[in-house]
């Protein structure tokens, strides 16, 4: 399937690449950073604190995926379709308010395997009754016992 990217003005219609390629360069900067923005996030908004004993490179963990760099992925996302002027553009519209690594967003692929494996996780095991879970044979004596009482 061909890659879609949606408007921040209206997000119900897509365009494709091919279009997008076409786009005056203030268009594609919007697009652009407009995916960005869906797929990454400031990783203060969900990342836990790096341990304070071992705080390594970053004050965030980043147990599902990261830290991204948005030049980097706006690169493997559109130096394809957008010349790479116009990417940096992109780059610096992103990273305006000074965030330089990203973690992954709700709608980035590492966040969504780690939701659907939590929910795999979850819904694979039994849920628990309360009640004892009798066999089919214990159901059948139990029933058998009942008749007989009568």
């Amino acid at each position: 399937m061909a890659a879609r990217y949606y408007s921040p003005d209206d997000p119900e219609n897509y365009v494709t690449s091919s279009r997008l390629k076409r786009f005056a360069r203030t268009k594609q900067i919007e697009y652009m950073v407009h995916w960005f923005r869906g797929m990454f996030e400031d990783p203060q908004n969900e990342m836990p604190y790096a341990d304070k004993e071992d705080p390594g490179d970053s004050p965030y963990r980043y147990p599902w995926g990261g830290p991204y760099d948005a030049d980097e992925q706006l690169q493997d996302e559109f130096s394809d379709i957008v010349p790479f002027e116009v990417i940096q553009e992109a780059v610096l519209e992103v990273q305006s308010d000074g965030t330089i690594e990203w973690a992954p967003g709700p709608n980035h692929p590492d966040q969504i395997a780690a939701r659907d494996g939590a929910m795999a996780e979850h819904y694979n095991e039994p849920p628990f009754t309360g009640l004892r879970r009798y066999s089919a044979a214990d159901r059948k004596r139990r029933r058998s016992r009942l008749w007989r009482s009568v």
